[in-house]
């Protein structure tokens, strides 16, 4: 059997990720500082201590949770 290369980094594809993600699932004193998704300049990023991460809801399955 040959050798196989298994990759544990922790990558995420932040465009497939629920645009609630951490806003539904952290304690409520803690949702003010969470990521979220934004629209800035018409595209919707995610967004954390105002700093872009990447791409938002416009590639998720729930654009919708967009928050403005």
């Amino acid at each position: 059997m040959a050798d196989r290369l298994i990759s544990c980094d922790d990558h995420m594809d932040l465009g497939q990720l629920p645009a609630d993600l951490w806003l539904t699932r952290l304690p409520p004193e803690l949702r003010d500082r969470a990521p979220r998704v934004e629209e800035r300049d018409g595209q919707a990023v995610w967004i954390c201590d105002g700093k872009v991460w990447g791409p938002g809801a416009a590639r998720s399955r729930r654009p919708a949770m967009i928050a403005r």
